[in-house]
């Protein structure tokens, strides 16, 4: 069997683990990347025997590629997703999608022309936590509200503050928290929002709270932040939730940094029950606390496209976000 060419646009840290993981995939070989600064590009084509491009059209134009991993700021992904899925390339693009649902929508609609796979790196979905909160979560009955926080405490933002990159704790943090939350309760119907900004020399949202209403009837409440460094007496850095049910309540901790501190609890007849998270003790180099998440969304990834099957979370789960975002934005 043919292996699949991987071409990776971007190599700041989610090139560097994307490349990680499509390089244990045993259907893959990495042909290509391609950086701003040519320096982390040269690095990565060094490490694993492959070519540093110019140019990244030079990189999708290349026959020998048959997957473009998204890996660039969020205001580039429109244009460098365009060009790959005319070329008929598979396009795995790394979350948020794009600036607006207008233009997930336009991706969406290339990749039904092109009759190819477009995939967007929600990798929540795939992480050991969110499995075991999946399969408890019909133990505790009809889901009345979801109640999610995902922060950091960053001091510099860098280029996420620039202007004009389209970004911020709403799209980079919140469209996680939003996708999970979706992925287990259905659509939102309804958005109110209040959306701070309190960095200096920063042009992007870095505190955020939602209060949505879904499809079922469930309420829903979003916390996001650049600004929080701790959850009540433990840093967290990462994603940390309560679901409540009828009968029975899920609580989980998914710590960014460190998988030591993953939790998950049930909560049934006033009976707290710890649930055991399955361990790979595969870690992401950069993200321990991800687990192996990475590697199953590739390699889920790369299974569709081998089977000629569709792949979620798609671009219409990305699409969705945006458009949860955008709401948020006009009700603030």
């Amino acid at each position: 069997m043919n292996l699949l060419g991987i071409g990776i646009i971007g190599c700041g840290k989610a090139g560097r683990y994307h490349a990680n993981w499509y390089s244990k995939n045993p259907n893959c070989i990495i042909k290509g990347f391609y950086n701003r600064t040519p320096g982390k590009a040269e690095e990565l084509s060094k490490k694993y025997n492959a070519k540093a491009y110019k140019e990244w059209e030079e990189l999708v134009k290349d026959p020998e590629i048959n997957v473009i991993s998204i890996c660039t700021p969020l205001n580039q992904h429109k244009e460098q997703a365009a060009l790959s899925l005319n070329l008929k390339k598979h396009v795995l693009c790394e979350k948020p999608m794009a600036v607006s649902s207008k233009e997930c929508e336009f991706m969406v609609n290339l990749a039904k022309e092109n009759e190819v796979n477009l995939g967007v790196f929600f990798n929540m979905r795939f992480n050991p936590v969110i499995d075991a909160v999946n399969n408890n979560i019909n133990k505790i009955g009809r889901i009345i509200s979801v109640d999610m926080s995902f922060v950091f405490d960053r001091v510099e933002l860098g280029w996420r503050g620039e202007q004009g990159m389209g970004t911020g704790v709403l799209m980079e943090l919140g469209t996680h928290a939003i996708d999970i939350a979706m992925y287990w309760l259905g659509d939102i119907v309804r958005v109110h929002s209040e959306i701070g900004r309190f960095k200096k020399n920063s042009y992007c949202d870095d505190h955020v709270f939602l209060i949505c209403k879904f499809n079922n009837g469930a309420i829903g409440k979003f916390y996001m932040s650049y600004n929080d460094p701790s959850f009540y007496d433990e840093q967290v850095e990462g994603l940390f939730g309560q679901i409540l049910g009828e009968e029975g309540k899920i609580c989980f901790l998914l710590n960014s940094y460190d998988p030591l501190k993953n939790r998950v609890f049930i909560i049934k007849n006033n009976q707290k029950e710890e649930i055991d998270i399955i361990d790979s003790k595969e870690y992401d180099e950069i993200y321990p606390g991800h687990m192996d998440s990475f590697g199953k969304l590739i390699d889920s990834f790369i299974k569709s496209i081998l089977e000629n099957k569709s792949f979620i979370p798609s671009g219409e789960d990305g699409a969705k976000t945006i458009k949860i975002v955008e709401e948020a934005f006009k009700n603030s």
